[in-house]
Order: structure tokens, then sequence, then C-alpha cells
């Protein structure tokens, strides 16, 4: 577990970071939502693939919930007022999960993860004047900007599908000798791994180990 893991890196100098893809669409997206244009509710609808016995930790929430929960804690942190959960469970796995976390000052974000359903894979950040919309959100190569019912096209530099952008930080960090990266941050994994676990208690998914 990251918390477990994390005095071991710090003693042994050793670099450790969530396998889990950059966003680095959100990490762009934040700058406009945080200019006033945008930003009270994030809905990242999330995708699925695998992970389908409980004894693999499988499940939607585990196996890509992550991903929405990343992304929102890019906007909002990773502190918030209210969680609520729920999800369609088959054998002792969240084929379906529904999560609304509430922040402060009101801000919502609304996350679904799915392994057994067809999803868009998009993501939006709603505001007040308008919202932006992401398209593949965990490894976007394009976004788009709508205000005043005018919706406006900005192209993101093609580096991968989320994960190159996570080797290309690794390695960096471990060049300049970090124990852990500053965009990512083990105390992020952490808390967001608490989240996670708050969310299993909802919906009565159980690990057997």
């Amino acid at each position: 577990k990251p918390h477990r893991m994390k005095p071991f890196a710090l003693l042994r100098t050793t670099f450790l970071l969530a396998a889990v893809a950059m966003l680095s669409a959100g990490c762009r997206t934040k700058p406009t939502a945080g200019a006033g244009e945008e930003g009270d509710t994030i809905n990242p609808d999330d995708f699925g693939w695998s992970g389908d016995a409980p004894f693999g930790a499988g499940g939607s929430l585990l196996d890509v919930g992550i991903y929405g929960l990343h992304f929102a804690s890019l906007f909002f942190g990773n502190d918030p007022q209210e969680i609520k959960a729920v999800a369609h469970i088959e054998g002792g796995v969240d084929l379906h999960t529904i999560v609304n976390l509430q922040y402060k000052e009101g801000a919502i974000a609304s996350i679904s993860s799915a392994i057994a359903l067809q999803k868009p894979e998009t993501a939006f950040v709603y505001g007040t004047d308008g919202y932006i919309r992401i398209p593949t959100f965990y490894g976007a190569k394009e976004l788009f900007v709508c205000k005043n019912g005018e919706e406006k096209h900005i192209a993101l530099a093609p580096i991968g599908d989320g994960f190159e952008e996570e080797i290309i930080e690794v390695c960096e960090c471990i060049v300049q000798g970090k124990t852990e990266s500053d965009t990512h941050p083990l105390s992020d994994t952490i808390a967001i791994i608490k989240q996670m676990d708050k969310i299993r208690d909802m919906i009565g998914v159980k690990y057997p180990f």
C-alpha cells in the first residue's frame, strides 16, 4: 500500500510513483478552468477493459475509476466534504460504479466507471460561463472550450495515450534524484486510495486478501 511504501522509499532514497496515466490534458485544462471561465462541476465518464475477478482485485473502481478520481483531484484537490456512491455488483465485483463528490464552496465531481459497458471516455468541466469537453481524457490529443454557445477546438501535442507522459516524468525525476513526482506526489496517491477505500465500503466491495 502507498502509505506503507512511502517511508521505505524515502529511507532508501528510492523513487516511487503510482502507475497511473499522468492525465496531461487535465493539467493543461486546469489553468483555463481556474481563470473564472469554468470549473464548478467535473464529469469524467470513465472507461474499462478487464479485471472481473474479486481475487485479482477486479472491478471498475480500482481498474479504471481511479482515473476519474485523479482527474477531479487536479481541479478540486483531495479533500471532498462528502462522497456518495452506488454500484452494479455481480460476483463481488463492481461492474459499474457512479461516485459523486462534493467539495468546499459547492463544487461537485460526478465519476462513472465500468468494465461491462461501452462508454465514450469523455470528461467535462462545467462552469457558469461554459464548459470544457475532453475526448479520451486519459490520453487526450484535443479538447474543446465552449463559451457563449461557441465551441473552440484546442489541439494538444500528441505524446502518447497518457502513459508515455508518466514514463517521461519518472525518467526526469530519477535523473534529478527525486524520490517522488512534484506533479503527482505520493500524498495525492494516498489521498485517492483512501477515497477508493471509502467508496468500496459504501458499495460493499471487499477483496479476499
